[in-house]
């Protein structure tokens, strides 16, 4: 039964580690759904930007007595400016990139996350499995604050008995 008791005992240790550490993956992966969503947004507005000013980009490569790609006009006396704020393809190509990585990012996390809730709440039925066979009287939650106060009765019962065995035995 000790042995028992300190099994549940180290069960119970292991399951604070991975609530622990499911609760830092948890908060990683509330952090990357917010990045995912500023880094889509900024992409979003980049590529917005960029196909506004597809006129003004355009205009750039005009030159006179050259067909206009649009209209066929070989002269150009009102083309189209490009505001300075204009992202170049680059740009918007870049901030996709970093949009689909935050993205990939925030998927892999959601996947630990999910595989980590998994297995705490596998040690945590056996925890409560084992809980009810050695303790039905405990809670999940009391028994964290009972448990070592258990053991040790149950060890000092166990040494009152081996000092009767003895006891006996030299009678």
């Amino acid at each position: 039964r000790i042995h028992n008791l300190e099994t549940l005992s180290q069960n119970l240790s292991g399951y604070q580690q991975l609530a622990h550490e499911l609760n830092a993956l948890q908060d990683s992966y509330r952090d990357a759904v917010n990045t995912a969503k500023q880094k889509e947004e900024t992409y979003r507005q980049k590529n917005q930007a960029f196909l506004n000013e597809q006129a003004g980009i355009l205009a750039e490569t005009l030159q006179e007595q050259t067909p206009c790609p649009v209209c066929g006009s070989l002269s150009h006396p009102h083309p189209a400016c490009k505001s300075a704020q204009a992202p170049t393809k680059e740009e918007v190509e870049a901030a996709l990139k970093q949009a689909n990585i935050s993205a990939e990012t925030m998927q892999s996390l959601s996947e630990q996350c999910a595989e980590q809730k998994a297995k705490t709440d596998s040690l945590k039925m056996q925890i409560q499995t084992a809980l009810s066979e050695l303790l039905p009287e405990e809670t999940f939650d009391s028994v964290q604050t009972h448990l070592p106060q258990q053991i040790q009765n149950e060890k000092g019962m166990f040494l009152e008995l081996e000092q009767r065995i003895q006891t006996e035995e030299q009678n």
